[in-house]
């Protein structure tokens, strides 16, 4: 149950930067999705009960903002989280390189199925769907990667207390 409310916390913090925060740092008119770094973290320390109800929930909070892309953003996310679940390990064991390929390849998936709605408007263009593409691996990178360093330092305070 705390991990429910952690979690619910932690996506209303996550939907609120993506809502308010993540249009004022967009570079080139795109808006970095910070739903995908929440995914691979719910991905790598819940299990699929307690993740998939709450990328649903989120997902559906979020398209509901972006209606153009009626509900795939929100099944890429869930399907991501299942790839993430079953396949990708924590990132504290694995080498950096494998950790990047994970990210990239969730947000191709991801980047296809947003622009797979949006193709023919004038927001995809070929040389968005590279920079949505570069742009998100940055952002989820090290986003992840904060995530793991914070954690870290939680176990070690832990272990000393």
């Amino acid at each position: 149950m705390v991990n429910i409310i952690r979690n619910g916390v932690f996506g209303t913090i996550v939907f609120y930067f993506q809502l308010f925060l993540m249009p004022r740092i967009s570079m080139f008119g795109i808006i970095p999705d910070l739903y995908i770094p929440f995914v691979i973290i719910l991905g790598q320390k819940d299990s699929l009960i307690e993740s998939v109800p709450l990328i649903l929930f989120f997902g559906i909070a979020g398209d509901l903002f972006y209606p153009e892309l009626l509900g795939l953003h929100t099944f890429g996310l869930i399907i991501s989280v299942i790839f993430v679940h079953k396949y990708h390990q924590s990132i504290n064991k694995e080498k950096f390189i494998s950790v990047i390929t994970s990210i990239a390849i969730i947000i191709i998936f991801m980047t296809i199925i947003n622009f797979s709605i949006l193709f023919g408007t004038i927001k995809a263009k070929y040389f968005l769907f590279f920079r949505y593409f570069s742009y998100n691996l940055i952002i989820t990178t090290f986003s992840v990667y904060f995530y793991a360093v914070i954690s870290r330092l939680r176990q070690i305070g832990r272990a000393h207390v």
